[in-house]
C-alpha cells in the first residue's frame, strides 16, 4: 500500500486506489482508521547472531524508541524506514498484522515461526520453547560435539 503524508498535512494521505490487489489485511487496517480507532505501532526488535547480538538489539531499541500511537492512515508514512512493527488496535488484545515502511510504500504482512511455520501474533510466546530445543539438541549431539 502506498501511503504518504501529502504536503505534510495531518490526516492527509495519498493511497493507491482499493483494487483487486488490495489485501484483506490492508482493508482491515484501513477499517480500523476509518472507524476512528487508535492503533499502536509496536517496533519489533530483532536480536542478531553472535556474541554482540543482544547489545546491538539494545542499541537498536534505544534508537527506534517506544511504541507509537497512530491516529490516521497517513501516520504510517512517518514510521521509521525498514523497521518491522506490530499494528495493534487498542480495542483488541492481540494482532498478527506486521507493517514495515520502505522507500515508497508501507508493506503489510505476518511473521511465521521459523521451525513450526505457525503465524505469530503480538502475544505469541516465542522464547519458552528455546530451552526444550537446546535439550533436544544436547540429547541428539554426537559425543564430543557441542550441542549449542
Amino acid at each position: 500500500m502506498q501511503v504518504e503524508d501529502t504536503a505534510r498535512r495531518r490526516n492527509a494521505a495519498a493511497l493507491l486506489p482499493i483494487g483487486r490487489d488490495t489485501t484483506a489485511m490492508e482493508l482491515m487496517a484501513m477499517g480500523w482508521f476509518a472507524a476512528g480507532r487508535e492503533v499502536l505501532w509496536v517496533p519489533i526488535i530483532e536480536g542478531g547472531p553472535g556474541s554482540d547480538g543482544a547489545a546491538r538489539a539494545c542499541a537498536d531499541a534505544k534508537e527506534i524508541g517506544e511504541p507509537r500511537p497512530l491516529r490516521t492512515l497517513a501516520a504510517l508514512a512517518s514510521l521509521p524506514l525498514g523497521i518491522k512493527g506490530w499494528l495493534l488496535p487498542v480495542h483488541m488484545e492481540d494482532t498478527c498484522v506486521v507493517v514495515v515502511r520502505d522507500d515508497d510504500a508501507v508493506v503489510f504482512g505476518t511473521l511465521a515461526h521459523p521451525i513450526t511455520g505457525q503465524t505469530l501474533t503480538f502475544r505469541t510466546d516465542t522464547e519458552s520453547g528455546l530451552l526444550d530445543l537446546r535439550r533436544l539438541d544436547a540429547a541428539t549431539a554426537t559425543p564430543g560435539q557441542s550441542a549449542v
